[in-house]
């Protein structure tokens, strides 16, 4: 359905789980429509005019004052799996691909961690890294970090075998039941690290409520890992639900927005690892001042949580790129 036709139809919001909402945002905000979801697609998440986009991760592709945030964490990782020079590479087209390895760079400085090779020119979806892995190898990296898609990381990972590169490997995706279910990706991708905002463990209570609820809504299978667009969907309807209990006895768009702009330390009921603020819109304000992540590795077929119980905190850093 076209946008201004689902617009038309005057609903009070929208929960878009999308590369693309970027292209929607000035439209959306022009018609004061409350947007819920995730700030992977671009930097109207944090932007001014943009006070109706409410994201339940902190904006990190938006720019503050000529500076972007991220947390020490991935420093944290990096020097505890012994990696000391590190690789990056990310799609040349996709600017949440771009700031995720540049945060890590910015973040792995932190922990003395080289910066020894990068390749910000690769074609979305591309297969064929023979050049970077033989550069990689070249430099001496003892870590490689890729913002990619699953064909694209698997492909990495398998040039560099050939290539005969002992470097670590560490994805930003991969994390998910397609890795699991791949008899070829499981082999290319053993114990390689990949970082989630999530845990997927029944073991947390947050979690075993999501998984309840995406088998009986959503038709998920017990016991399978959901993809990116399956668990991003479920606290952004979480997120949906807090703003219209915030709203008022007869919500409004508007009420939406303003109510929920107030809501403080907001963690999708203990699903994520830290709580975010909706006030200070616009500002560094909207990243807490620490926060954690976790970080899982492929281990045989399953994906086995680093160290105890995977997660890695830390503090708020800024950097230019």
């Amino acid at each position: 359905m076209p946008m201004k036709t689902l617009i038309a139809s005057s609903p009070i919001g929208i929960l878009p789980i999308s590369s693309f909402t970027f292209a929607a945002a000035p439209y959306l905000n022009r018609m004061d429509v409350p947007v819920v979801g995730s700030a992977f697609d671009g930097p109207e998440w944090g932007m001014q005019p943009y006070r109706n986009m409410f994201s339940f991760l902190p904006p990190f592709s938006t720019t503050f004052a000529g500076k972007n945030y991220d947390y020490s964490l991935y420093g944290k990782f990096l020097k505890d799996v012994g990696v000391t020079k590190l690789a990056g590479v990310a799609y040349s087209i996709s600017p949440s691909s771009l700031e995720a390895v540049h945060a890590i760079f910015a973040s792995a400085a932190s922990a003395g961690v080289a910066n020894c090779y990068t390749d910000y020119a690769v074609p979305f979806g591309a297969v064929d890294f023979t050049a970077t892995a033989l550069a990689i190898k070249s430099a001496g990296c003892n870590g490689t970090v890729g913002a990619l898609v699953d064909s694209s990381n698997n492909a990495l990972a398998q040039a560099e075998e050939n290539a005969g590169s002992t470097s670590r490997h560490w994805f930003e995706q991969g994390y998910d039941q397609q890795t699991l279910d791949s008899p070829t990706a499981r082999r290319i991708d053993q114990g390689a690290y990949v970082s989630t905002s999530v845990l997927f463990s029944p073991s947390i209570p947050a979690v075993a409520t999501m998984f309840s609820a995406l088998q009986k809504y959503g038709h998920f299978r017990a016991g399978q890992i959901p993809n990116f667009g399956t668990w991003t969907s479920y606290p952004a309807a979480d997120l949906f639900i807090k703003g219209l209990e915030v709203a008022g006895r007869n919500p409004t768009r508007t009420s939406f927005i303003a109510n929920l702009r107030q809501v403080t330390n907001y963690n999708v009921g203990g699903l994520l690892p830290y709580g975010i603020s909706f006030t200070g819109f616009g500002t560094p304000a909207m990243f807490p001042a620490t926060a954690c992540g976790y970080f899982v590795k492929l281990q045989g077929d399953a994906w086995v949580p680093f160290q105890g119980n995977g997660e890695v905190c830390g503090t708020r850093i800024s950097f230019n790129y």
